[in-house]
């Protein structure tokens, strides 16, 4: 037979069950008997059926696709909440659709529009923009956000505070009283980090931008400023790889320097440094237990907004 050319209504006649039950088995309902599940199955994987999901979803079912909006595929950090996102929503009966907003507020925007179209029963989203968090709730799509707590919606973040926190007190233990920043700004990581130095940190030795040519400013910044520091903190593995590029580059010794990225991505095990360690799978997990409940309509307070900060810990490396 050819795919697709028995509906779950024929399957349904052809094995004496409803047309439902074909329908449960094939979205992985937990209430079909074993015997029943098994026997659909065999069917359809004997004669390759591929259910109709575009009727499904006229028809006002389910499609069990969520989107996945994020920021910035350059970036580890963002490739490893896809993972989990991916792995954990195949768990619960789901597939994804990822788009990339590449940090543009109008690319993100048509992405939303595009999910629409598609269909989703959710989406998750590391936003670049807030108004279009609110444009996804006018279009009545549940959604959820991860990585930066918005008070206005359900989200999911690690306390990136706490982060600037833990890395300073670490720098300060091992004596390093002369510390830089790289990475953007304002920021809640580099906040927690200037609170436990108070004024220490020299305005020579902060850098702060993440626009299109970051990084040759980031080398005029070193060329012009040196390396004046004995430690620093780097808002991201991604940024910490950059700046060592450089460091290389202009044949700058940096063997006798501490530096502490964040998010523990496999960039900073490559670099062999210490790096803030987000709980990113707990994060995931929290926020699709979320969304799922708001698209089976099982939230029990509709009208709670959800803000949960997950604790950071500190990964070190030598």
């Amino acid at each position: 037979m050819k795919k697709n050319k028995l509906t779950m209504k024929q399957i349904g006649d052809l094995l004496g069950v409803s047309q439902s039950t074909v329908s449960r088995v094939i979205n992985n309902h937990p209430n079909i008997k074993k015997e029943v599940r098994d026997r659909v199955l065999k069917f359809i994987d004997e004669n390759e059926f591929l259910p109709d999901y575009s009727a499904q979803i006229l028809r006002g079912e389910k499609s069990k696709i969520l989107g996945l909006l994020t920021v910035d595929f350059k970036n580890q950090y963002y490739l490893e909440i896809v993972n989990h996102v991916e792995k954990i929503a195949r768990k619960q009966g789901y597939s994804i659709i990822v788009m990339n907003s590449e940090r543009s507020h109008i690319l993100e925007k048509k992405h939303i529009i595009e999910l629409q179209k598609r269909g989703v029963d959710g989406i998750v989203a590391c936003p670049v923009y807030k108004d279009n968090m609110s444009f996804i709730k006018k279009l009545g799509i549940p959604f959820v956000v991860v990585n930066e707590i918005l008070k206005d919606y359900d989200s999911f973040s690690t306390s990136l505070f706490k982060g600037g926190e833990i890395a300073a007190d670490f720098l300060i233990n091992k004596g390093h009283c002369n510390v830089g920043y790289i990475g953007e700004y304002p920021s809640l990581k580099f906040d927690g980090f200037k609170s436990r130095y108070i004024s220490n940190i020299d305005e020579c030795n902060f850098f702060a931008n993440l626009d299109s040519n970051f990084i040759d400013d980031l080398e005029s910044f070193i060329k012009n400023k040196g390396v004046q520091c004995s430690a620093y903190f780097l808002s991201s593995d991604f940024m910490a790889l950059h700046f060592l590029k450089i460091l290389k580059k202009l044949k700058i010794d940096y063997s006798n320097i501490e530096f502490i990225g964040f998010d523990n991505t496999l960039l900073s095990e490559a670099l062999n440094i210490s790096s803030i360690e987000q709980p990113m799978e707990k994060m995931i997990e929290l926020s699709l237990n979320t969304l799922t409940k708001k698209i089976n309509g099982a939230c029990k307070d509709e009208n709670k907004v959800l803000n949960i900060e997950l604790d950071p810990t500190l990964l070190i490396r030598n």
